[in-house]
């Protein structure tokens, strides 16, 4: 507008029949305007997903000139062509907008819809792999050498089952033992006492009666009795 104004630039100005200045446009606007240059190029708003709208959305969420959403709408159907989609999505419009060097909160959103695929994933059941066998036509008679067989385990499998009476005799005997391990000692207490009494006393006179014993003498034909301590001769 300086430019215009100057002196020299009014006759220009005067062969200007319409002159309006345009700011940045609010995020309905940008959207509007880009399905608008859709339709005027011949194709749909479909050509861009709803995740690709809402990343148009966010990219120009502060407000967008014409010529900066002409040149991203222009790198994001450039991305989709070279991906081979037929829709641009969020993915190519961030793909546009690293390539143009804008800074903006796309790659917060494509977070957020991983994360959303990853948990739908999570939540969606395993498919059956596997299929149904089909019914046999008929079921076939058993041969009698099968039914040797069947008899045959039968009388193996109830020889090797436990004897449950000896097992309950076991168990009953354990829970005796376990009662009887468990009952208050303190009415033993009394005959303990006595019994280690009468040992200490039994050990005592053992002794007692070990040391007055006689002293055995040793016989010696040439010598006579000869006493164990000194070793000396007894003469009589």
């Amino acid at each position: 507008m300086e430019k215009i104004n100057r002196p020299e630039m009014e006759s220009f100005k005067q062969r200007i029949a319409t002159l309006e200045v345009l700011g940045k446009m609010s995020v309905d606007t940008v959207l509007k305007y880009i399905s608008h240059r859709i339709r005027i190029a011949g194709g749909a708003p479909e050509l861009i997903s709803d995740t690709g709208w809402e990343a148009l959305a966010i990219a120009f969420s502060s407000g967008g000139t014409p010529r900066t959403i002409n040149s991203l709408c222009d790198r994001s159907f450039n991305v989709a062509f070279e991906r081979d989609k037929p829709v641009v999505d969020a993915r190519d419009v961030y793909e546009a907008t690293q390539r143009m060097g804008l800074v903006t909160d796309v790659f917060h959103y494509i977070c957020l819809l991983n994360t959303k695929e990853k948990e739908t994933r999570s939540h969606r059941p395993p498919q059956a792999t596997a299929e149904t066998p089909a019914p046999k036509a008929a079921e076939q008679a058993p041969s009698p050498s099968d039914v040797r067989k069947a008899e045959q385990k039968s009388r193996e499998t109830v020889n090797k089952a436990p004897d449950m009476s000896r097992l309950s005799r076991i168990s009953r005997i354990k829970r005796g033992i376990a009662k009887w391990l468990s009952v208050d000692r303190k009415d033993l207490k009394l005959p303990m006492v006595l019994l280690l009494v009468s040992l200490v006393a039994l050990t005592s006179s053992i002794l007692f009666f070990y040391h007055r014993a006689p002293i055995p003498m040793i016989f010696s034909l040439s010598d006579g009795l000869i006493h164990p301590s000194n070793r000396q001769p007894i003469l009589f």
